[in-house]
């Protein structure tokens, strides 16, 4: 899947702040690719819900998928990935789904970003 804003662009740095993992993990390399597993696993459910949230006009059900990635990805350092949801969330809590679908998008986009960092990475 492309980037939507930038097209072919590849990401212009590393959506894992691999410092801050390391510090929460204590240096556990083992451990930084289970939370990445997990992270990516429920992400990709969240963006799911998201993808029906949308299709159904469901606000609160975007808001609340949303929170939930913004959440476990500022717990990561992932934080490209929270502000997107975080506007999102925003903008779900308003009634407002006019740019829902690019959001996902990127968020998809993301999601991927961090999933190859996480691949290369063990």
């Amino acid at each position: 899947m492309q980037e939507p804003s930038h097209q072919n662009d590849p990401p212009s740095e590393n959506p894992i702040n691999w410092e801050f993992l390391h510090q929460l993990s204590d240096g556990d390399t083992e451990f930084q690719m289970e939370l990445l597993d997990v992270f990516v696993t429920d992400t990709q459910s969240n963006l799911d819900l998201i993808k029906t949230a949308i299709a159904a006009q469901d606000c609160r059900g975007v808001e609340q998928s949303a929170h939930r990635i913004k959440g476990a990805s500022g717990s990561l350092g992932i934080t490209a990935m929270q502000s997107v949801a975080a506007t999102l969330e925003d903008q779900a809590r308003d009634q407002q789904l006019t740019d829902a679908i690019e959001l996902l998008s990127r968020l998809e986009w993301l999601l991927q970003t961090v999933e190859a960092a996480g691949s290369l990475a063990s």
